[in-house]
């Protein structure tokens, strides 16, 4: 199984694609990664379509699909900023919550887009992607405990990912090349 990590060192067993960690396998934008077509069973993109400028969401996914194999299938996690943005506006706060604008400690963690549930499906939409589910993630307070997760569209249950996302809260979607 070829499998692909978008924007996160996972090591063994992953080609490893980012634009700025040093030891990523591929060091390229993830809407023009020079990779071939059809190279990968599973990619997965954890908080990272949040970082990618929005003119380029949809040619983002249009390449994550480009990618995978016939039977593939893609993970891609982002923070789901309605909620947030809410609690801030209720709590104003400076600075901002990092799911707003992201850490900005350097380039590359700058958050340029945000996603709902409806806004990452009809750019999944626009790409081609076909949808197999899509689930919110919630942290009922700021404590670190394991998060709530609402089905809100099928019933596929992805175990794997689910462990790679640790305490971080926001919308999982499981995409299939269609």
């Amino acid at each position: 199984m070829e499998k692909l990590s978008i924007g996160g060192y996972r090591g063994d067993g992953f080609t490893n694609l980012d634009m700025y960690d040093e030891r990523a396998d591929v060091r390229a934008p993830i809407w023009d990664t020079g990779l071939a077509d059809g190279t990968f069973d599973w990619i997965e993109a954890v908080h990272v379509l949040e970082h990618v400028p929005f003119r380029q969401v949809v040619p983002a996914l249009v390449e994550i699909r480009r990618l995978l194999r016939p039977d593939g299938s893609a993970a891609v996690v982002v923070p789901n900023v309605a909620p947030v943005m809410k609690m801030w506006a209720e709590s104003p706060s400076w600075p901002p919550p990092p799911v707003i604008f992201g850490s900005q400690q350097r380039e590359g963690m700058f958050h340029h887009t945000a996603f709902s549930p409806e806004t990452l499906l009809a750019v999944a939409n626009l790409a081609g992607m076909a949808t197999v589910s899509i689930e919110i993630l919630v942290l009922p307070d700021r404590t670190p405990k394991p998060a709530k997760r609402e089905t809100v569209f099928g019933d596929l249950d992805p175990a794997f990912l689910r462990q790679t996302i640790g305490f971080r809260a926001g919308i999982l979607a499981h995409f299939r090349n269609g």
